[in-house]
């Protein structure tokens, strides 16, 4: 394995550490919304109080905010790889 795979697999497993990190966070994010915006009617008994909700979005938002600008950067890393690896050939 060349130093361009390897890379390019330490780049893949950040991408899925990203997804897993992610998931509880959007997960919240969606069910937060979902019982502000409805009409009285949230999916669970416990997202009737809005102070959980507020405390949902707070707690998810954060989080999710990091894993974007990391996927970012990673994306960047990425591109430069590739290119890198284009112009040795």
């Amino acid at each position: 394995m060349n130093k361009n795979e390897q890379q390019t697999t330490e780049l893949e497993k950040e991408f899925k550490k990203l997804g897993y990190i992610d998931a509880i966070p959007m997960t919240m994010f969606g069910l937060a919304l979902h019982a502000k915006f409805s009409d009285g009617n949230p999916v669970f008994e416990f997202l009737r109080d809005d102070t959980t909700v507020n405390l949902m979005l707070l707690f998810s938002v954060p989080i999710i905010l990091w894993v974007m600008y990391r996927s970012f950067q990673l994306v960047r890393e990425h591109k430069k790889a590739v290119q890198a690896a284009q112009k040795r050939q």
